[in-house]
């Protein structure tokens, strides 16, 4: 219920590079485990809380939409709460969203560390963010060797805030 993640921002070229260094196994601690295609629309983005739904879409051929309540608490942890959804409620929520985006995340295992490597697509094109969330901010994890992450927070980089500006440039 409590999620404590950190966010990296990464410039698009290394991203690329990385990911390049990814599949041709050049990376001897670190490997894809899944790629996932993700719709995230957003119901309600308050300086408190967002709402959002995601209709992800998997390498295997599985799909999943789940609903989420996020609270926007400054620094690492923030409320989380997640519910699954059918195909037909998260198509009909997703008609009544004010905004939304599109990413693809790349499931990266890193020695005993899972991170999530999102690459945005549409108006967002060149915004790379690598997240790892861990039970608490003490917890110790292994980093990813992609060059030029830059730890950040703020809500200037939460994806709500990512698809507020991509609606509102429309």
């Amino acid at each position: 219920m409590i999620e404590t993640e950190y966010k990296y921002s990464i410039p698009a070229e290394s991203a690329k590079l990385y990911l390049e260094k990814l599949t041709l196994g050049l990376l001897p601690n670190e490997k894809i485990v899944d790629i996932v295609t993700m719709e995230q629309f957003y119901l309600a983005d308050a300086d408190n809380v967002a709402v959002r739904g995601r209709i992800s879409s998997h390498t295997n051929g599985d799909s999943n939409a789940i609903l989420a309540i996020k609270s926007a608490n400054a620094g690492l942890s923030r409320l989380e709460i997640e519910k699954n959804l059918t195909e037909d409620e998260a198509s009909a929520l997703s008609k009544l969203a004010v905004s939304r985006l599109t990413k693809t995340r790349y499931i990266i295992e890193c020695k005993d560390s899972v991170w999530d490597f999102d690459v945005f697509s549409g108006n967002l094109d060149g915004t790379v963010y690598a997240e790892i969330e861990v039970a608490n901010e003490s917890v110790e994890f292994d980093m990813i060797s992609c060059t030029n992450m830059v730890l950040v927070d703020g809500r200037e980089h939460s994806n709500a805030f990512l698809a507020n500006l991509v609606s509102n440039t429309n």
